[in-house]
């Protein structure tokens, strides 16, 4: 049975509901399971200059990397939500080392950021867009020296 890599979405941690629903199914088939934060996100809320985003995929790949030969004969499935899908997406067209990854899974990835953010933005999900953007606040001020005029934009947002 391969080992299962969670990759989290955008303000999610391994607390998410959905996340430990995820990991108790694949541990209840025998899988084992590693939910992978992004950089930035819960436990390294605050702690990190570097923060991940879709078009960061170097900390997936160095995870991978590093698991690749613990796990070559059992191998490893991924499974991305949201933006750790989108992120994933990206990792498997750079991806140009030999890997023991049997499957990947991308769930809800935002491949269109411009209409993800209008549909965010729609009016039925007002209550989604203002928890999503609280929480997107709140990781962008943690940031321990943010840059010159970061801190106004990120209090002044209105939408993601």
């Amino acid at each position: 049975m391969p080992l299962v890599v969670l990759v989290l979405g955008l303000t999610r941690c391994e607390d998410s509901a959905y996340i430990l629903a995820t990991a108790q199914a694949c541990l209840e088939i025998g899988a084992d399971v590693l939910c992978l934060n992004l950089r930035g996100v819960g436990p390294s809320l605050g702690r990190t200059q570097v923060r991940d985003h879709a078009g960061r995929s170097e900390g997936l790949h160095a995870v991978l990397t590093a698991l690749a030969s613990e796990f070559a004969e059992r191998g490893l499935l991924i499974v991305g939500y949201s933006l750790g899908g989108k992120m994933v997406l990206k990792f498997l067209t750079e991806l140009n080392g030999r890997l023991p990854i049997r499957a990947t899974i991308s769930v809800s990835a935002p491949n269109d950021p411009p209409a993800t953010a209008r549909r965010i933005g729609a009016p039925r999900n007002r209550l989604y867009q203002r928890w999503v953007l609280a929480s997107m606040r709140e990781e962008g001020l943690a940031i321990q020296s943010p840059r010159p005029g970061e801190r106004r934009a990120i209090d002044s947002a209105r939408s993601v």
